[in-house]
């Protein structure tokens, strides 16, 4: 696909409102953008599994030599806001008109897939299968790709593509990540009348995260707290508070540290004053760390050679379908696609790094036949 046709491509699709589980119109346009270059997408039936109107996309080129077989993955959802999305170019980079994301966060992956698989189908087929998957609800838990079974034998290697940072940056190292549902409850009463009578569960949560360790706890760990949410009015002794929490850490005994340690101050707080919490803890993803010697790098570093490029192996705080897919067993890292500022209204990408992601996922499917 010429350099035109991918950035018609990506203006095209980033202008479609897909928040998560409801990336259906999304869907169906990449599914016919992928027909016009030869290949056939289809849903894989996890709408179910996830509560969204659409499933994941899911498809098979065939290889011709019999080589190794990879994935390339993308998500097909995008952060708030999005609904209205009117892409448009400025000084090299195509942005957004300033009250919405651009959502490059993750068309951008969609296209280079699109653009790289359908020049290698244009230049004779790959060598060895390719297994695309265009994923939903990843921006809310990886829902897609936790979802998502693969039928027969998985591929070698994955590769996804939703990284921020320049082409050239490889993924290697992310987190494992927990989160805390935690509802306080106290006992309401009228603030101005009988405030004796009543357990403030805002008094309660407060006190347990004045005492919490927050923010970075070390350099492969950090928590937070996002929401909190008080029932009631100002004349009423709460009597109940729910708050999100998370825990994140490149260490799983860290990340069990850090979480009972949030878990007993909530408790510990609630026991003091008389009230009670309730506390949902979810392992949301697990960690992983793929080594410089892994055979995945060095085809990354063949590929990455024929564009005059040095692979450089990093680490995130962040989690990505990744994570689930280094879980299940296949080996997988994450790719930069030059994405800047991605989740803010100030999110853009470079023109020209549009087709450099095309040219890198041709690359990586040259290099895999090798």
């Amino acid at each position: 696909m010429p350099d035109i046709g991918l950035i018609e491509a990506f203006m095209r699709l980033t202008s479609i409102h897909r928040p998560s589980r409801g990336e259906g119109a999304f869907a169906e346009a990449a599914a016919a953008a992928f027909a016009e270059a030869g290949i056939a997408l289809a849903d894989d039936g996890s709408a179910g599994a996830v509560g969204g109107e659409a499933g994941n996309l899911y498809g098979l080129v065939k290889g011709t030599a019999g080589a190794p077989p990879i994935m390339l993955v993308a998500h097909m959802d995008t952060v708030a806001p999005g609904k209205g999305i009117r892409p448009r170019e400025e000084g090299g980079y195509i942005v957004s008109s300033g009250d919405t994301v651009l959502g490059a966060d993750d068309c951008a992956g969609v296209v280079a897939i699109l653009g790289g698989v359908g020049d290698s189908i244009r230049s004779g087929g790959p060598g060895g299968d390719v297994h695309i998957l265009l994923t939903v609800a990843e921006e809310i838990g990886l829902m897609g790709a936790k979802a998502y079974r693969h039928r027969g034998a998985p591929p070698q290697y994955c590769f996804v593509l939703d990284g921020g940072g320049p082409i050239g940056d490889v993924f290697v190292k992310a987190p494992y990540q927990a989160t805390l549902d935690v509802t306080i409850t106290g006992v309401a009463a009228h603030a101005g009348i009988e405030p004796e009578k009543g357990v403030n569960a805002v008094s309660v949560a407060a006190e347990a995260v004045s005492g919490m360790r927050l923010g970075r706890i070390d350099p492969e760990t950090t928590a937070n707290i996002g929401t909190i949410k008080g029932e009631g009015a100002a004349n009423i002794v709460c009597g109940q508070v729910s708050m999100e929490c998370e825990a994140r850490s490149a260490v799983k005994a860290k990340l069990d540290g850090q979480v009972a340690h949030m878990e007993g101050r909530f408790r510990d707080a609630a026991a003091r004053a008389g009230a009670s919490a309730e506390i949902k803890t979810c392992m949301e993803y697990e960690g992983f760390e793929v080594g410089a010697e892994d055979p995945i790098i060095r085809l990354l570093e063949k590929a990455f050679g024929r564009m005059g490029l040095a692979a450089r192996l990093k680490a995130t705080g962040g989690g990505s379908d990744t994570n689930v897919f280094n879980a299940s067993g296949m080996r997988s890292v994450n790719l930069g696609l030059g994405m800047e500022k991605v989740h803010t209204v100030g999110e853009r990408i470079r023109r020209d790094d549009i087709a450099k992601a095309s040219e890198m996922v041709r690359r990586i499917v040259e290099a895999a036949a090798d």
